[in-house]
């Protein structure tokens, strides 16, 4: 039997688990609850979730914002900020280089993105430096059989 996944969600990827109930990211419900993996946030990851979950075009109050940052932590295995590492790519969006930088603190097996910046990191020239793989959670979810 694997290990259970070590994964990181970008903001997106998390406000679908979250609050789209997108379809893609249903296998992750699976895999959670069967213990398959295991999601890690920490708090910078958390407050920039929390800061998309005030962005007006999605219309969440208050004290939703708060139930779902809250709900969200308690499915993640939290952890300490992690010091910048001036050895990892620099994403081209800095409010996603924390998401790079957590995934590699743990370390990771996955960061799972549909950012094109971050998913540009995911590229084979980046892999060694990372140590995990960035990749679309569709992606993710298709290689899953493979793997297992």
């Amino acid at each position: 039997m694997r290990a259970p996944y070590q994964l990181v969600l970008d903001t997106n990827t998390a406000l679908d688990l979250m609050i789209f109930n997108d379809p893609v990211i249903e296998p992750l419900r699976t895999l959670l609850s069967s213990h398959g993996a295991v999601l890690h946030a920490s708090t910078h990851t958390l407050n920039e979730f929390a800061r998309v979950l005030s962005y007006p075009r999605l219309q969440l109050d208050a004290d939703t914002i708060t139930a779902t940052r809250h709900r969200y932590a308690a499915l993640c295995q939290l952890h300490r900020d992690p010091d910048a590492n001036p050895t990892l790519p620099q994403c081209a969006d800095p409010d996603d280089q924390a998401f790079i930088e957590l995934a590699a603190a743990i370390p990771a097996d996955f960061l799972l993105s549909k950012d094109k910046a971050v998913l540009h990191l995911g590229r084979q020239r980046y892999r060694d430096r990372l140590g995990f793989q960035i990749c679309a959670p569709a992606k993710f979810f298709a290689q899953l059989p493979l793997q297992a």
